[in-house]
């Protein structure tokens, strides 16, 4: 005859057996669906890579989708539009290409908005059209047997639009590129001279809008460069008020 003592063991036992049977029960059954889902996830992410794959592969042959498609002014001349109407054209275009630069490697959202932000901003803009202009000119300036080397060189006509969009009048300097001392209504002329032949160029040649960016993004340092030196500048959130960074 089991005494109460053991009866009681024995209870307690089984009672540790029948919950040990049934938690492996529902961890098992939890893994296998996280199994399915992760199965799932990896199935969608290869297909989204192949499409991309796909996309790449036809991009020679197709237009750029990278942004929306050029305006239409099939009634009208381009010089009939303002240079700041090209340069707020050209000021879009410049952030959805710093956007979707920054885009990866992966960050914290915080840090990435940061880094467009510097990269947005009329210094670094400035930054990128100097070096633009003087890759033209060392291109000129080179000879015929050192061509190996790779330049974006605008033409005499692109020059002439970059001319015409930093003189154009513009009232709405940031608060931190006002005063004589500072230099820093030329930063803005320079970069209202970036944003009006990015804004040009989307009207009258996405070809060469879509040359320009590449050879900016895939063959130069000028970004990383101009992000470095906006890193230690300012404050960002003074400038929140202002109608153009």
């Amino acid at each position: 005859m089991i005494s109460g003592s053991k009866r009681s063991v024995a209870n307690t036992l089984e009672s540790y057996c029948r919950y040990k049977t049934r938690y492996r029960t529902r961890y098992r059954t939890r893994r296998d669906e996280i199994r399915k889902k992760g199965s799932a996830r990896a199935d969608a992410d290869d297909e989204m890579f192949s499409k991309i794959n796909a996309s790449d592969s036809d991009s020679g042959s197709k237009k750029s989708t990278w942004r929306p498609a050029p305006p239409d002014i099939k009634q009208s001349s381009p010089r009939e539009f303002s240079a700041i109407s090209y340069a707020l054209l050209g000021d879009s275009v410049w952030e959805l290409f710093v956007r979707a630069y920054l885009f990866a490697p992966r960050t914290k959202p915080s840090q990435y908005d940061l880094r467009v932000k510097l990269l947005a901003r009329a210094e670094a803009q400035a930054f990128v059209y100097r070096k633009i202009v003087n890759d033209t000119d060392e291109k000129t300036s080179r000879s015929q047997s050192s061509q190996s080397t790779k330049f974006f060189a605008l033409s005499e006509e692109e020059l002439q639009i970059c001319k015409w969009g930093r003189n154009a009048d513009y009232s709405n300097v940031p608060k931190r590129l006002r005063g004589k001392k500072t230099g820093g209504h030329d930063i803005y002329r320079q970069a209202s001279a970036l944003e009006v032949i990015l804004g040009w160029w989307m009207v009258t040649d996405d070809e060469r809008l879509d040359e320009c960016l590449a050879f900016v993004r895939d063959d130069t340092a000028w970004l990383e460069d101009a992000l470095s030196l906006n890193t230690n500048n300012t404050n960002i959130d003074d400038d929140n008020d202002d109608d153009n960074e």
